[in-house]
C-alpha cells in the first residue's frame, strides 16, 4: 500500500498523517512534497519516521537520465555542510542506493575545486580523506577523488592529470563537498542538458519516505513513487 501527500498548510499536514500511517504499519511507503519546501516536508517527517543511523543521520540523492547513462548526485538537500565522516556516510549511502535499486556498478567520484591535491584547504583536505577512508572500508568499489567534476566526467583528461586514479571510465557517482556545490551542480545539469530528473530519494529512514520538489514533472512523480515501490520490497526484504 502508498500512500501520496501534498502539504495543505501548519494547521493541517496531510504528510503527517501519511508518515503516521507508515510508521503504524497501516502503509507501506509515501512520497509527498509536490507542494511546500523540502526542509519543512523532512522536519515533519523525521520525528514520525526515525533514522537508522547514529545521530539521525540522512542523505539525498538525485538521479539524471543523461543520454550517455544514468548520473547520481549526492547530497543536494539534506546535509548543509557534512564532516568527512557524513561525506563518508553520504557516499556509503549512494553507492548502495545505485546497487540496489540500478543494479550497475558505481563509479565514484568525489568533487572538490581541488584535483588531486592542488589545493590544501580545509574543504580539499576534506573530500581526500572520505576518498581514502571508503576506498578502505569499500575495496571492492571503484572510489576516488578528490578531484574537479570535468576530471570525474572525462577519463582521458584524468588520465593526463593522475595516471594513478583507481576509477575507470565516467564516473557515475559525484559526491559533493557540501549542499551548496550539489544544489547548483543540479540546478546547472537540468538546466544545461536534457538529463530527467528522478529524486530525491531519501536515505537512512527506517521505512520508505520520500519528498519530491516542486519543480518535479509528472513523469518525476511517477518516476520516484517507482523507486519507492523499490524502496518498499528492499525494505521488506531486510525484515
Amino acid at each position: 500500500d502508498f500512500c501520496l501527500s501534498r502539504g495543505l498548510g501548519d494547521v493541517y499536514k496531510r504528510q503527517v498523517l501519511a508518515a503516521l500511517m507508515v510508521a503504524m504499519g497501516e502503509a507501506d511507503g509515501m512520497v509527498c512534497g509536490k507542494v511546500g519546501r523540502f526542509d519543512a516536508h523532512l522536519k515533519d517527517i523525521r520525528p514520525i519516521i526515525r533514522s537508522t543511523k547514529p545521530g539521525g543521520r540522512l542523505s539525498s540523492v538525485c538521479v539524471l537520465l543523461m543520454d550517455d547513462g544514468p548520473l547520481f548526485l549526492t547530497d543536494p538537500f539534506v546535509n548543509v555542510d557534512p564532516d568527512v565522516d557524513d561525506i563518508v556516510d553520504i557516499a556509503k549511502d549512494a553507492i548502495r542506493f545505485v546497487q540496489q535499486s540500478f543494479d550497475i556498478e558505481p563509479v565514484v567520484a568525489l568533487l572538490s575545486h581541488s584535483n588531486f591535491g592542488t589545493y590544501e584547504d580545509e574543504s580539499a583536505l576534506k573530500m581526500k580523506t572520505a576518498a581514502h577512508r571508503l576506498r578502505m572500508q569499500m575495496p571492492e568499489v571503484q572510489i576516488d577523488g578528490e578531484m574537479h567534476a570535468l576530471t570525474a566526467l572525462n577519463p582521458d583528461l584524468r588520465a593526463t592529470v593522475f595516471e594513478g586514479s583507481t576509477i575507470k571510465g565516467r564516473a557515475n557517482v559525484l559526491v559533493m563537498p557540501n549542499m551548496d556545490t550539489a544544489s547548483i551542480a543540479l540546478g546547472l545539469l537540468r538546466s544545461f542538458t536534457n538529463g530527467r530528473l528522478i529524486g530525491p530519494f531519501l536515505c537512512g529512514l527506517e521505512k520508505p519516505a520520500h519528498i519530491l520538489i516542486p519543480s518535479v514533472s509528472g513523469r518525476g512523480i511517477l518516476n520516484l513513487t517507482a523507486l519507492a515501490s523499490a524502496d518498499i520490497y528492499q525494505h521488506k526484504q531486510n525484515l
